[in-house]
């Protein structure tokens, strides 16, 4: 895993008696994200993401180069179903308790094989008690899974096409949330729901979601993004790129590697030369 911040926080600065602090800008982060990431233990650690087969047996999750030009360097998730029994979900925990009514920025990028399934994205969330305008809003629920489906949103956003990178942006679109009484789609505008749960936290995870009765299909997902006032953190997926040995290291070759990422070609050399003894950022 390799983290990277882009825009740092602002600058105060005084002069005179008394000169205001600058406001905090917030932090633009981009963490690469391997298979070396993706586990099956939860809960998962930080900037990991836990994969659960929810059903069936067939299908798969790993990282992959591609397809195509993936929107963020080389590339992408991949999310496989075999058939109508498999269900895979894919949730990172870093984001744990915060409110949705925070959040700023929630979109991702999505790659499919046909034009009528492709990766969901979805927030395991507690929605806490609806507005008392709501009359038609479930209470009493502690646990929903909130879901943005890309085909649901064709009209309001574009439509689903195969073969070709799609960015999705949440917060203009339609979702819609299990055990809450809105079945399943098209939903609600993500300020409706929000209008209606103005509590509603994230509870477990966010992440992304194939299958439940889809036919068979393959999908892929990069640049998935979770901001806040805090701070806007993009998940960039990669394929694993292992050295075999130190002459690897050479000729930019260190740059290439992400299990383990290397601070420079003396570190990568070190590495190897101490049969991984060395620490790869020293």
């Amino acid at each position: 895993m390799r983290k990277i911040v882009y825009a740092a926080a602002g600058i105060a600065l005084a002069a005179g008696i008394a000169t205001p602090m600058m406001a905090m800008a917030a932090d633009s982060t981009t963490v690469v994200v391997t298979g070396a990431d993706l586990t099956t233990t939860a809960p998962p650690g930080p900037n990991q993401f836990l994969v659960i087969e929810q059903s069936g047996t067939g299908g798969s999750v790993s990282t992959v180069p591609g397809p195509a030009t993936a929107p963020l360097n080389k590339g992408s998730l991949q999310l496989a179903v075999a058939g109508t029994a498999d269900h895979w979900s894919v949730y990172n925990y870093d984001h744990t308790g915060t409110l949705l009514s925070d959040i700023t920025a929630l979109s991702y990028s999505t790659y499919t094989d046909n034009t009528t399934t492709a990766p969901a994205m979805q927030l395991e969330i507690n929605p806490g008690a609806p507005a008392a305008s709501c009359t038609s809003c479930a209470s009493n629920v502690t646990y929903s899974t909130l879901n943005f489906e890309p085909y649901q949103n064709s009209t309001s956003q574009q439509s689903l096409k195969a073969g070709t990178w799609q960015g999705w942006n949440v917060l203009d679109g339609n979702v819609w949330g299990t055990h809450l009484n809105m079945g399943q789609g098209p939903g609600v505008s993500w300020s409706q729901f929000i209008a209606n749960y103005p509590a509603a936290t994230v509870k477990f995870g966010f992440g992304v979601n194939v299958g439940g009765n889809w036919s068979a299909m393959t999908g892929n997902v990069d640049a998935l993004t979770f901001g806040t006032a805090a701070g806007t953190t993009t998940y960039d997926f990669e394929p694993t790129v292992l050295l075999s040995g130190k002459d690897q290291c050479k000729q930019g070759g260190w740059l290439t590697s992400n299990a383990p990422t290397f601070m420079n070609q003396g570190a990568c050399v070190s590495y190897f030369a101490s049969n991984g003894n060395a620490h790869p950022n020293s």
